[in-house]
C-alpha cells in the first residue's frame, strides 16, 4: 500500500514542477525553446 502523504508530496512536486516549466515558456514558442539549448534542458529536467 502506498503512503497517502508521500504520495501528496509527489504531487505537489509535479505541480510546482509545471508552474515552473509555464512560467519558463511564457511568451515563448517551441521554436524558440528548440533554439536555447540551456533553456530546453532546463525545462527537461522539470518534468522528469
Amino acid at each position: 500500500m502506498r503512503e497517502p502523504v508521500r504520495d501528496k508530496g509527489r504531487l505537489e512536486h509535479m505541480l510546482d514542477a509545471i508552474d515552473r516549466v509555464l512560467s519558463y515558456m511564457e511568451g515563448k514558442s517551441f521554436d524558440d525553446l528548440s533554439k536555447d539549448k540551456i533553456e530546453y534542458y532546463g525545462i527537461v529536467k522539470c518534468i522528469k
